[in-house]
């Protein structure tokens, strides 16, 4: 057995990551309804948002929302021709994790490529590749685990089990998960909906540093834009493309 350690990865990395998104929770179809409020109109009958409708919808459904399952696709725009496929998994504080390494569309023999597995006490890999599976209990604490439960496409997405108890990561000090972000004084929503692959979102806008595209019916992230730099320029981007 072999024992590695390390940090979680930053999402700073990630330049666009194409999701599929399956949500394992049988409540969240009784609460989409209720979670899901209906704009104001004006007397015109136009859509008009409320920031305040728009974040009361995404905490409903973060709190409908008890485990979830995700396909992930990253790619950095620099070098296009590779990518990585994820699997993350969690509920409560048990996570997993798979990752496989392609280029050119060719499932690469990648030594790095794994699978992991985390229950409380327990925090094992398999290296498929390697021939290698690591059994550990030891390392089952921080900040060994760091690196599955608290990977960053739980940022991407900005959802935190909302039975887990301990503290969600964060990035370069700002709030990243929806309910926070939502809950910041400078955010606004546009005064019209926008229609992204066939879904009509509420965009909220934060500062000159996030743009939000949230399902209107769904209440969850269909598009996320994150900018730095001066003039901002897009950093990290998240497309999801079908939810179940």
């Amino acid at each position: 057995m072999r024992a590695r350690g390390g940090g979680r990865p930053s999402v700073s990395a990630i330049a666009v990551a194409l999701l599929l998104l399956g949500i394992a929770d049988e409540g969240v179809r009784d609460a989409r309804a209720n979670s899901a409020r209906a704009p104001v109109t004006d007397r015109g009958g136009s859509a008009r948002p409320d920031i305040g409708d728009v974040r009361c919808a995404v905490e409903a459904r973060r709190s409908a929302i008890h485990s979830m399952a995700l396909r992930c696709r990253v790619t950095n725009l620099a070098n296009t021709e590779r990518h990585s496929d994820l699997v993350v998994a969690a509920k409560v504080e048990s996570r997993f994790v798979s990752q496989r390494h392609y280029a050119n569309g060719r499932l690469l023999r990648y030594p790095k490529a794994f699978d992991r597995f985390y229950r409380p006490q327990h925090f094992d890999v398999d290296y498929p590749f390697d021939r290698v599976f690591e059994m550990a209990s030891r390392l089952a604490i921080r900040p060994f685990t760091d690196k599955i439960r608290r990977h960053s496409v739980f940022e991407a997405v900005g959802w935190w089990p909302p039975d887990d108890t301990s503290a969600p990561p964060g990035l370069d000090g700002e709030p990243w998960f929806l309910h926070e972000v939502l809950s910041r004084s400078d955010a606004s929503v546009a005064p019209s909906q926008e229609n992204m692959n066939g879904r009509l979102c509420n965009v909220v806008r934060i500062a000159d540093f996030d743009v939000l595209w949230l399902d209107a019916e769904r209440a969850t992230l269909v598009r996320r834009d994150r900018f730095n730099g001066e003039p901002p320029n897009v950093a990290n981007a998240l497309r999801a493309r079908r939810f179940s």
